[in-house]
């Protein structure tokens, strides 16, 4: 499988949004005290901004931005925003769909990576054959 490279998608942005949006919500309308409710809409915020920069703009240093997958091995190559490459698994708990991919990587020193796909962010070709892969080589969507 060649490189793929990650692009910012706007299908991540919504869904990001649309999560926060939520959470900010239920918090606005639950039984808690206002001291409560402000720490949570704090926390929110805090988290908000950390996945922005993480999954969208991908300019967290442990965004994941390029995916190789060597074909004479089972480790992948992941390239983070800080152009640091480790060599990782990925983990069984992934999510495969037709339209997101939440892939989880477990490399070196304990270290976890997770990235976000969809057909936008690395192209619609490069997404049907990561698919097809992932179909045939991992039980990852055995339904």
């Amino acid at each position: 499988m060649s490189l793929i490279h990650i692009a910012s998608s706007r299908k991540i942005l919504l869904l990001g949004i649309a999560l926060n949006v939520f959470a900010i919500t239920v918090l606005g309308v639950s039984a808690l005290p206002f001291g409560y409710k402000c720490l949570a809409f704090g926390i929110s915020l805090i988290y908000g901004n950390y996945y922005f920069k993480r999954y969208i703009l991908l300019s967290h240093p442990r965004s994941v931005v390029a995916l190789t997958k060597p074909s004479d091995t089972l480790f992948w190559t992941v390239t983070m925003a800080n152009n640091q490459t480790v060599h990782a698994a990925l983990n069984s708990n992934s999510l495969v769909t037709h339209f997101l991919l939440v892939l989880n990587f477990k490399c070196e020193q304990s270290l976890q990576l997770t990235t976000l796909l969809t057909p936008e962010s690395i192209g619609y070709r490069n997404y049907r054959r990561l698919l097809v892969y992932l179909k045939h080589t991992h039980h990852l969507l055995k339904q």
